[in-house]
């Protein structure tokens, strides 16, 4: 389920967010339905997001909390990640997923991990968007269909969580 991605996401990126003094939020809903897609490829989503996150935080202060929830939205799997950090200046939002398109400092961002976050969430027929909530932060939300099957092209198949890499604590 996306709920166990994001979970071992978090442990392979643990360390970093706690030396970052990033408190994560995250409440599993097992309530929520499974998705289909590569493991490895929502994985790397969820890990650009994350670190996105602490980065952002890190700017304007020396700890912060990402929020993670898991929820049905009709059809879909909306998975939100919301931080505290400066949030996304209006003007900026419709570049967000632009290739090449940073905000970070020279020699600190590429530009394209957001759009490559948008190609592979496209890929699996889902939907990746951006917003800047008026109590501050940022939140960006990746819409997953529920076990619809993606392009054929791509050879995606339901979740296994047995497969995954073995993260030792």
């Amino acid at each position: 389920s996306p709920a166990d991605l994001i979970q071992r996401t978090l442990q392979l990126h643990e360390y970093s967010l706690r030396q970052n003094g990033i408190t994560v939020d995250f409440a599993p809903n097992p309530a929520v339905p499974r998705a289909i897609g590569d493991a490895n490829q929502l994985m790397q989503v969820f890990l650009n997001l994350i670190t996105n996150a602490e980065q952002a935080i890190r700017e304007v202060r020396d700890h912060g909390t990402l929020r993670v929830r898991v929820e049905a939205e009709g059809d879909r799997v909306g998975i939100h990640f919301q931080d505290d950090g400066p949030g996304i200046r209006p003007e900026i939002l419709p570049k967000l997923f632009d290739p090449f398109f940073t905000t970070k400092r020279p020699g600190r961002g590429t530009g394209l991990g957001l759009s490559i976050c948008m190609a592979i969430v496209r890929e699996h027929g889902g939907e990746i968007h951006a917003d800047s909530p008026p109590e501050g932060g940022a939140v960006f939300t990746v819409s997953l269909p529920i076990g619809a099957q993606p392009d054929a092209a791509s050879a995606a198949s339901p979740i296994d969580t047995q497969t995954l890499p073995r993260i030792e604590p």
